[in-house]
């Protein structure tokens, strides 16, 4: 009789104690969790900025032989390109894309990324001598390809890449170690675009999508390029 007692007793005790450990557990897990979350809450704007610069992966500007304005958005690349200009004008000037915009064929333009780009360029005072339009190239990557075959014909070793700010991350991952083997410096030249800056982007729709879009793109070029 004593010994159901003691053997009683000991799975009372030992079931409370494994009741409790868990709930204890439980509570401890939910506890880091919350936790977790204020912390994220409190520096989201940190981690969302870091998020944003770390696209926006750009050099100072410095003289370069020759500015290759990638195609995309001949406006804000276009002028910033005019003020790149304006510092380093013994730079020879190309502009690239070879898509046809439909918001301008809407009008019944059928131009190219290239040749809008010279344009906006010339509007803002560049001789339109001054820029050569390429072109025929799709993507970054036969941006790349398009731009090599350039400077291998004319021997350049130093030039500039004007992009948006956010699409310079990808821009290194195609451009620099290839480039690099090839002998040529490449420098990465940003323009600014209002409404998704790096420290803005999350703040509005344009931004979101802007920036989601170039996260899934620089993933697609990790693993189709690398």
């Amino acid at each position: 009789m004593k010994k159901d007692f003691v053997d009683n007793q000991f799975t009372y005790f030992s079931y409370s104690f494994r009741w409790r450990s868990k709930w204890t557990s439980r509570f401890l897990s939910l506890l880091w969790l919350i936790l977790f979350f204020i912390f994220l809450y409190s520096y989201r704007h940190t981690f969302l900025n870091g998020f944003g610069y770390f696209l926006a992966a750009a050099d100072d500007p410095q003289p370069t032989e020759a500015l290759f304005v990638l195609g995309g958005n001949p406006l804000e690349r276009g002028t910033a390109a005019v003020t790149y200009h304006q510092h380093y004008p013994d730079a020879a000037l190309f502009t690239t894309g070879g898509h046809y915009p439909s918001q301008v064929e809407a009008f019944g333009y059928h131009i190219t990324e290239a040749e809008l780009t010279k344009k906006c360029m010339v509007n803002n005072g560049i001789d339109s001598t001054l820029i050569t339009p390429l072109g025929h190239a799709h993507s970054t990557f036969d941006e790349s390809n398009e731009i090599l075959a350039l400077c291998k014909e004319h021997g350049y070793k130093k030039i500039g890449l004007l992009s948006s700010i956010y699409h310079l991350r990808r821009l290194r991952m195609t451009f620099q170690e290839r480039f690099q083997k090839e002998g040529i410096q490449v420098v990465f030249i940003g323009a600014d675009t209002e409404n998704v800056r790096p420290d803005q982007w999350y703040k509005n729709e344009e931004g979101l999508i802007t920036y989601f879009g170039e996260y899934i793109k620089v993933v697609y070029y990790l693993f189709k390029y690398s």
